[in-house]
């Protein structure tokens, strides 16, 4: 029992290093001059992640209720969580370089950049949704409206062709949106973590 205590404790740190991910993407939205020469898409993802932020926080008080093998349930799905939202972070690193020798980030060829890019951080908002509803399901966190948010800028979004590509269970994820090859390799077992949890929750061994 005490190992399943430790992977709760493993996957609360995972929640809180998905947090620092998106706050870094969302500083470094912030900080971008020109906002309106920005693709629409782009905007909605941007604006979506505060509130993935606020639903993820949701987690510090759930920790001190839900047993510790709601929490291992759940360790897939926050691994994906964390991996989508480190990609993101990616691409608006990518997108938004920063100046040397300004102090906010400019937008350098983010068109050409999100000609690819953009499709990939819609399918990352996407799979980000549908992770967080699961952790809803398992109360993992909490807040119905922040949910119903995320998922309604996941429907404004749309895609071309009607699909919807999402990642349910282990393996690589292969998509192909247009022409060409495009494959998309995930590691939900493995991956940078980040250790440094906001407090030291108490995790209980029985059964919700």
């Amino acid at each position: 029992m005490a190992t399943g205590i430790a992977e709760a404790a493993t996957v609360y740190s995972l929640v809180t290093g998905t947090i620092e991910l998106i706050k870094t993407a969302i500083e470094i939205y912030q900080a971008v001059r020109d906002k309106d020469k920005l693709p629409q898409k782009l905007h909605i993802v941007a604006e979506r992640l505060p509130s993935i932020e606020q639903l993820l926080a949701t987690s510090e008080q759930q920790s001190y209720t839900l047993p510790a093998d709601t929490w291992v349930a759940v360790h897939q799905n926050v691994q994906r969580c964390y991996t989508c939202c480190e990609e993101m972070r990616d691409i608006f690193e990518k997108a938004f370089p920063q100046a040397a020798n300004v102090m906010h980030r400019v937008w350098t060829g983010a068109v050409t950049i999100l000609s690819g890019k953009g499709k990939r951080a819609e399918e990352l908002l996407r799979e980000v949704s549908h992770e967080l509803e699961v952790l809803g399901q398992h109360h993992v966190v909490s807040n119905t409206e922040l949910l119903a948010e995320i998922k309604a800028s996941v429907d404004q979004l749309g895609v071309g062709d009607g699909s919807v590509y999402q990642h349910f269970g282990s393996g690589p994820l292969g998509v192909n949106p247009a022409s060409g090859t495009q494959t998309i390799n995930r590691n939900s077992g493995s991956g940078n973590w980040f250790q440094g949890p906001v407090h030291s929750p108490t995790f209980h061994a029985g059964t919700k």
